[in-house]
């Protein structure tokens, strides 16, 4: 057992940052005895601790999640105490026989429930289900608002006309907010879908928030594209035609980015996810550049290009870059920890 679980297991109550720092060692080093040790720090306070379901599934096997499922699910539905991040456990640990209740909170109403249980499904046989999961996404036409992830599920089944339809109204209708299904679906698809999501990233007309970023960054991985690709991408049109350049670009890339360096290979949401080809010194190279003086650095070109528009660009650049070499830093380190 890792020494980083014997110390929540002595304290569990300890916050963050600490209990971070924890988590972050056994997600890279755990084995299925510290889920065994981990498993009823949760279960004498799940509500407060539902940060652990995430190294019990990833560390545990099906037996552990079919405990799990005992002691948070009655009669089909999740007890008032379970969080909703068993949802996605019970998917990733494929229990198949949760697929319908998972189903049932994916098209629901709480976007946590539905998030949750969406991501849960993508790991399971979908066979049978089909027509219900296309008549759900056929409610979302027309709609500013509908189940964000839900359309992951069209790319799943591999639907790949009615995804293009869904892209395509969603393009019209919805709200930005509503892009982070929709981009994870593109992805699903596989290169029938690669272009349209490559197109996606860039569409400043789609621009939202943190969860399109987040799944945009799972979908470039599932795509095996990098963030050293968007930098490619922009680079060239810098060179080409920088007219045609907004801040926004940047400001697409650098939040991408940071998803994806903030998400480790070993804590995947995606258990079907491939083996990631970037390190993290290629991000940090291809945001840095070349020129050992820095000038060719994203952050000194979008402050060149757009400082009065955008100054606070280069705060925000900056920062991803200290965000790189912070996980560098913790690479290195975690690489080298004893297990004992």
């Amino acid at each position: 057992m890792l020494n980083a679980t014997r110390r929540l297991v002595a304290e569990p109550g300890l916050r963050h940052p600490e209990r971070d720092a924890l988590l972050d060692v056994i997600a890279v080093l755990g084995t299925p005895e510290d889920a065994e040790a981990l498993l009823p720090v949760f279960m004498a306070a799940p509500d407060d601790r539902y940060d652990l379901v995430d190294p019990l599934v990833r560390l545990g096997d099906l037996p552990l999640a079919e405990r799990l499922h005992a002691a948070f699910v009655a009669d089909g539905a999740l007890k008032p105490d379970a969080p909703h991040d068993l949802l996605w456990a019970f998917g990733w640990a494929g229990m198949a026989r949760t697929r319908d209740m998972l189903f049932r909170y994916a098209v629901g109403r709480e976007w946590h429930e539905a998030t949750s249980a969406v991501v849960g499904l993508l790991h399971l046989p979908l066979d049978g289900l089909e027509d219900d999961i296309r008549q759900a996404a056929a409610e979302c036409f027309g709609k500013s608002l509908f189940q964000e992830y839900l359309p992951a599920l069209v790319g799943r089944i591999g639907d790949v006309d009615l995804m293009h339809r869904l892209i395509a109204d969603a393009r019209e209708h919805a709200s930005t907010d509503c892009f982070a299904g929709i981009l994870l679906g593109a992805a699903l698809l596989g290169p029938p879908g690669r272009d349209v999501f490559e197109d996606m990233v860039w569409d400043l007309s789609l621009e939202s928030g943190l969860h399109q970023a987040q799944a945009t960054a799972m979908g470039m991985g599932l795509l095996g594209m990098t963030v050293t690709d968007l930098t490619n991408w922009l680079r060239a049109r810098i060179a080409e035609a920088p007219e045609t350049l907004e801040h926004r670009h940047f400001s697409t890339l650098r939040k991408i980015a940071l998803c994806y360096v903030s998400s480790p290979p070993s804590s995947s949401t995606l258990r079907f996810m491939p083996p990631r080809r970037e390190r993290m010194i290629d991000v940090w190279r291809a945001l840095a550049g070349e020129d050992i003086l820095g000038k060719d650095s994203l952050t000194e070109i979008a402050h060149r290009m757009f400082s009065e528009d955008a100054s606070w660009m280069r705060d925000e650049f900056v920062a991803l870059e200290a965000r790189i070499e912070s996980r560098m830093y913790d690479e290195a380190l975690l690489a080298d920890l004893p297990r004992a």
